[in-house]
Parts: structure tokens; C-alpha cells; sequence
């Protein structure tokens, strides 16, 4: 989408994410400069974080109004959410900030949690092409870290 097609509510999401996310150490994508030319970009806003075991990444898709959150190790081990944050982005960007320094592998399920307490609207790929999603447990149950596939 281009800056030209969004909606001001759409652009204030995106300020949000930019602004909270990146004054917390995040880093952003550099196809990011492109939106501000006015030029095409798939996520309208982009930007990763490392931890010493981790690596996340934060996608904005103003069209379809999600967030797509992806954590993954150092081995290629992760996964992928869509997040639909309603009135939440506030909340919903202020707990991801919370756990970027912390969160890993053996206690990702405890923070996803966090995150189904904002909004129940959060779901996971269950096949290879990220096409089919399933919602998320409120115990974050039924979310693993794929092998190497992430």
C-alpha cells in the first residue's frame, strides 16, 4: 500500500508502531524509506528487535488492520501471529515492549499469554504456506515453535 491510499487512522497506527517500538531500541527495515516517497510497501510499517536468543519482528498491514508479530531463535526455530489489536495497539505494543529483552524459547507460550489478555483476536499458520490460521488457546497451548522452517 501506498501513504497516499491509508486512511488517517491507518497512518496514526502506523505512527504508533514506529514511534512506541523504535524509542525501545527497535530497528527499522530499510524498505521502510520507500513509504515515505510515496512508493509501495507490503507492510506499512516494519521493524525487528534482537534479545541475546531471540529475534522479533513487527509487521503492520493497514489494510487488514493486523499485526504480525514473528519470534525466532538462533537456529531458524520459530513462529508466526497475526494479531487483530482493535483498540488495543496501545496495550497490545506496550506488552511486546515489556518482553523483547526476556522472551526466548522456553518462555514464549508464557508471553503470548500476555498478549491473548489484550485481545483474543490472535492466530497462528498451521500449514507451510502461512495461508490456513487457527486461533490461538487462552493458554497459548497450541502454539510451537516450528524447526528450522521459520
Amino acid at each position: 500500500m501506498r501513504k497516499s491510499e491509508m486512511s488517517t487512522e491507518q497512518i496514526n497506527n502506523r505512527s504508533i508502531i514506529r514511534n512506541v517500538l523504535l524509542n525501545s531500541g527497535w530497528v527499522e527495515n530499510e524498505n521502510q524509506r520507500w513509504f515515505d516517497e510515496d512508493g509501495f510497501v507490503y507492510y506499512e510499517a516494519s521493524v525487528y528487535y534482537n534479545n541475546i536468543d531471540m529475534s522479533i519482528s513487527v509487521n503492520y498491514k493497514a489494510d487488514k488492520e493486523v499485526m504480525y508479530l514473528s519470534i525466532g531463535d538462533r537456529l531458524n526455530n520459530g513462529l508466526d501471529l497475526v494479531i487483530k489489536f482493535d483498540d488495543n495497539l496501545d496495550r497490545l505494543l506496550k506488552a511486546v515492549v515489556s518482553f523483547q529483552d526476556i522472551i526466548s524459547s522456553s518462555n514464549y507460550k508464557e508471553h503470548i499469554s500476555k498478549i491473548l489478555k489484550i485481545t483474543p483476536d490472535v492466530y497462528t499458520s498451521v500449514d507451510e504456506d502461512g495461508e490456513e490460521l487457527v486461533r490461538v488457546l487462552d493458554n497459548a497451548d497450541n502454539v510451537n515453535f516450528n524447526n528450522g522452517e521459520k
